[in-house]
This record gives C-alpha cells, sequence and structure tokens, in this order.
C-alpha cells in the first residue's frame, strides 16, 4: 500500500470515528504535502455535512485524539464530550477572553457564540492533542471552527514577541503573493480547517489571531493593521477589528517551550 492509499484509508477511518490516535497524526502529516489527499478529505467533509448522521467534527477530532471512546455511546456528544472534556482538560478558545488555569470550566456551547477557534498540536511523532496552554517551538498546529454568527471568510496568523508574524490559514509560502482568508461554512457546528502547519518558531510566546469577516481579506492588509498597532501602542485586537469593520477577532496567547 503506498502513502496515498494508506491515507486515503485512514481518512476513512478518520470520519467513520475509528481511527487510532497514531494514525490520525499520520493521516495529518501526509495532507499538507499532497493536494490529491486533501482533495479526498474535504468531499469527506462535504459528504459529512450532507449526512445528518454523520459524526460532528468535535467528535471525530474527539476520537482521533483519544479524548472520546470508539464505542457506539460515543455517539451522544452532548453527555460524553462534557464528561471528557472535564477528565482531558478540552479547552475552547471563545470569542471573549478568560483564564481557564489548569482545569476545565464549562463556558456554554458554541451555540451561545457568534464564533469559536479550538486549536489542536502535535510534533516529533507524538499524537494531535487539544492545545491548552503552550506548545512545542517545532509543533504543527491544525484548527476547528465554529460560525454561529453567519461570518464568510476567516484568517488565522500568530504574533510573537517580536513581531514576527506567522500564517496558518491562508498559507503564505511566496513574498510575492498577497492570499486572501479563506472561506468558511456557517453555522454553531463545529468544522475543521483541514491543513495542519508548522513554522520555525523562535520566541517564547505566541498570540493565535483567528479575524472573522463578511469579506475576504488580504494577509498584508492585515499585517499592515497589526504593524501600525504596534508601532502605535494600541491593543491589538480592538485595533483589528476597527481596522478590518465587521469583524470578530478571537486572541489566545500560547507559551513556546523547547
Amino acid at each position: 500500500m503506498n502513502d496515498h492509499d494508506a491515507c486515503r484509508r485512514r481518512i476513512k477511518a478518520h470520519f467513520s470515528g475509528c481511527i487510532a490516535s497514531g494514525d490520525e497524526t499520520r493521516m495529518r502529516n501526509h495532507l499538507p504535502g499532497c493536494e490529491p489527499c486533501r482533495r479526498y478529505y474535504e468531499r469527506y467533509m462535504l459528504l459529512s455535512d450532507l449526512d445528518p448522521s454523520a459524526l460532528d467534527a468535535r467528535e471525530r477530532i474527539g476520537r482521533g485524539l483519544g479524548v472520546l471512546g470508539h464505542s457506539p455511546s460515543a455517539h451522544r456528544l452532548g453527555a460524553l464530550l462534557a464528561a471528557a472534556a472535564i477528565a482531558g482538560g478540552l479547552l475552547l478558545a471563545l470569542a471573549r477572553p478568560h483564564d481557564l488555569g489548569r482545569s476545565f470550566q464549562a463556558r456554554g456551547s458554541a451555540r451561545s457564540e457568534p464564533a469559536l477557534l479550538e486549536i489542536y498540536h502535535s510534533g516529533g511523532g507524538r499524537p494531535f492533542e487539544i492545545t491548552r496552554s503552550e506548545i512545542r517551538a517545532g509543533d504543527e498546529l491544525a484548527f476547528a471552527y465554529a460560525n454561529a454568527g453567519a461570518y464568510s471568510y476567516l484568517a488565522v496568523c500568530g504574533i510573537d514577541e517580536h513581531g514576527h508574524v506567522y500564517w496558518y490559514h491562508p498559507a503564505w509560502t511566496s513574498a510575492a503573493d498577497d492570499p486572501e482568508s479563506v472561506p468558511i461554512e456557517p453555522g454553531a457546528r463545529v468544522r475543521e480547517l483541514p491543513e495542519a502547519i508548522s513554522h520555525s518558531l523562535d520566541g517564547t510566546r505566541i498570540r493565535v489571531l483567528a479575524v472573522f469577516t463578511r469579506r475576504p481579506r488580504h494577509v498584508r492588509e492585515v499585517e499592515r493593521e497589526l504593524d501600525r498597532a504596534r508601532q502605535t501602542d494600541r491593543p491589538l485586537v480592538p485595533a483589528l477589528s476597527e481596522a478590518v469593520g465587521d469583524a470578530l477577532v478571537i486572541d489566545r496567547t500560547l507559551r513556546i517551550v523547547p
């Protein structure tokens, strides 16, 4: 079996909720560099959205991460996800500042928030796990979102204490390009952004900013506003929200450890 066949077998297992955590990691390691397999994954995402009996994205991710069990009863997401969250310290980055410390505190469901961002990380062959307060410098980050506010586009970047900006969605690999924020689906259901992305981080902390907007925004435009806010010592979130207009910005600070 070649790498593509193996990845597609893992994608099927992921969407059926029976993937092992090691296979989840191997699948996500393969997807960023393989366009055909990404398209295959996205087709499954579309079918999942159309099938009312399909596993919710949060449950699929939870099973792949080992947060949720593989028993049939695990499909009753409400009670079981809450139980798994309490046991495993599940952390949701909601669209308001808060500090959960080391323990899980209920903050309501995604339906009560206009937007939500969930962050997962993996590195060094480790399975993906839910990001709490820190990541390693070489970790890959993956994201999921909920969009009850019916925003149309999402941009996700990180900025460290040196002012370096790292782009996750959209990917920005050439200085000659100026990509737009990625289109997203409306609704309170949690959906994944399929690629896991790593950067060579050289700071000790990174602020992950998720910018939900009604119309697409270019990465250079966002970076200009971030730079202007830093130069004028304005808080990043209100400055960015005001500059792009009709936007919601989720801000999450993570420690970077060796």
